[in-house]
């Protein structure tokens, strides 16, 4: 993968975790399972 893919990718799922953060208030977690990952973002987005 070339430096600028790279960085393009990283841009993108920075905007997304900021947009999660700022306007769904979900916080940023280490989740141990695809469950726990899926409530916080439906929780996040509910709330």
């Amino acid at each position: 993968m070339k430096m600028e893919d790279f960085i393009r990718e990283n841009m993108g799922i920075e905007t997304i975790n900021d947009e999660l953060k700022n306007h769904c208030q979900v916080e940023h977690a280490r989740h141990r399972s695809v469950n726990n990952f899926m409530i916080n973002i439906l929780g996040g987005l509910t709330a």
